[in-house]
C-alpha cells in the first residue's frame, strides 16, 4: 500500500540524511549554476515547491535558505566539476517576501525526487567550528511524491471526499490547484493530489518530537494550499479555506482586546506589560496561567517564546495596524 510505502521510504530517508555528505545516489542529470542555484534542464518537468523559512533559522553563517534532493541528482557542468552534490544541497531562490517571522524561498524541483530536506545552507561539516554546527537548521524529510489520505492529519477523509467531489464536477472547489488533484494507479492509493506550488511551513521552534539523527536541530512542517504574498491554507482556495477557519498568515494577526492575543493580564489595554510578563514567564520568574499562555501566543506557533514578546513590542510602535510586517 501507498501509506506503508511513504512511511518506509520516509524512514529511510531520514536516517540518510546523516549519510549525506557523502551520499552519491543519482538518477537525474542537471547542473549548478556560478551562485549554487539548481538549473533544471531544458524540457525537464519539474515542480515548484514553496518554503516558509523562520528568520531565526538566519545567523553570521548564512542568509537564505537550502534544498538537498533525495534521491540526489548527477551534476553536468558543476562549476567546480565535481558531483552529485552534497549537503546542504541547492541554494533556494528568495521568493520576495519577508515578515517579521517568516521568509519565502522556492525550488523548482525534479518531479522524481521523492524527498527534500530543506535548510538554511550551513556545511558545518567541513569545518571544527562548533558555532556553526550548533548554528545550523533542517526540516525533516519532506515527501514530495504526493499526498493521498491518511498521510497528513490536516487532510481528512471529509476533505479528500469533497475535493474529489468537485474534481468529478465543476472542479470550482480546486481553483488553481485543480491539475494538481489525480487518481494514483501506480500504487492504487486512490485519489490524491501533488504538492506543486504548495508551501511547507515548520514552526518557529523546532519540535522535540523530531529524530535528531544527524545532530542538527530539526523541524517538522506541514504542506499548505499558497494564495501567495503571506496566506496559505488547508483548502485549494483562499475562500474555502477562510470559510472553514483554516486560513493562515505569515505575518498573523495580534489582536489586543478583552481576553484577547496578547492581553496576558487581561485588562484589554496594549501597553508593555504584555511583553514584561513574556520575559518575566521566560526567564521563570513568574508563572502562566492556560489562558494566559494561549493569548501570550501572539504569533500561534503553540509556543510561548521571546518572538511573542517582541511582537507585542513591534505593536507598541505601531508597525502595521493591528499586526507586524517588515
Amino acid at each position: 500500500m501507498k501509506k506503508f510505502k511513504k512511511l518506509t521510504s520516509l524512514f529511510l530517508a531520514l536516517t540518510l540524511v546523516a549519510l549525506m555528505a557523502a551520499l552519491s545516489v543519482g538518477n537525474t542529470s542537471a547542473a549548478v549554476d556560478e551562485n549554487g542555484y539548481y538549473v533544471p534542464e531544458e524540457g525537464e518537468s519539474t515542480n515548484r515547491y514553496y518554503f516558509a523559512m523562520p528568520n531565526n533559522w538566519r545567523n553570521k553563517f548564512t542568509d537564505t535558505a537550502g534544498v538537498y534532493f533525495f534521491p540526489d541528482v548527477v551534476i553536468d557542468g558543476f562549476v567546480e566539476g565535481e558531483g552529485p552534490m552534497s549537503w546542504p544541497g541547492y541554494k533556494a531562490y528568495f521568493d520576495g517576501y519577508k515578515s517579521y517571522a517568516y521568509s519565502i524561498y522556492y525550488v523548482d524541483c525534479p518531479t522524481d525526487i521523492e524527498f527534500i530536506v530543506w535548510n538554511n545552507y550551513i556545511k558545518s561539516g567541513a569545518t571544527d567550528d562548533t558555532a556553526m554546527s550548533d548554528a545550523e537548521k533542517q526540516s525533516d524529510g519532506v515527501n514530495t511524491e504526493f499526498c493521498s489520505l491518511y498521510d497528513y492529519d490536516i487532510y481528512d477523509a471529509e476533505w479528500f471526499a469533497e475535493m474529489e467531489e468537485s474534481y468529478n464536477g465543476d472542479k470550482k472547489a480546486l481553483g488553481s490547484y485543480a491539475d494538481n488533484f489525480f487518481y494514483d494507479e501506480e500504487y492504487g492509493s486512490g485519489f490524491s493530489f501533488s504538492f506543486d506550488n504548495m508551501i511547507y511551513v515548520v514552526p518557529q521552534n523546532a519540535d522535540s518530537e523530531n529524530s535528531s539523527v544527524t545532530g542538527i536541530e530539526t523541524y517538522k512542517g506541514n504542506w499548505y494550499f499558497f494564495y501567495g504574498e503571506d496566506e496559505y491554507g488547508t483548502y485549494p482556495t483562499r475562500e474555502e479555506s477562510e470559510k472553514n477557519n483554516t486560513l493562515y498568515s505569515l505575518c498573523p494577526y495580534a489582536v489586543i482586546d478583552d481576553g484577547g492575543i496578547g492581553d496576558v493580564d487581561g485588562n484589554g489595554v496594549l501597553d508593555v506589560s504584555y511583553a514584561t510578563a513574556i520575559q518575566k514567564y521566560l526567564a521563570g520568574l513568574i508563572e502562566l496561567t492556560d489562558r494566559q499562555r494561549r493569548v501570550a501566543d501572539v504569533d500561534k506557533t503553540g509556543v510561548v517564546d521571546i518572538f511573542d514578546a517582541t511582537a507585542i513590542k513591534y505593536l507598541l510602535v505601531g508597525r502595521g495596524i493591528g499586526y507586524w510586517c517588515d
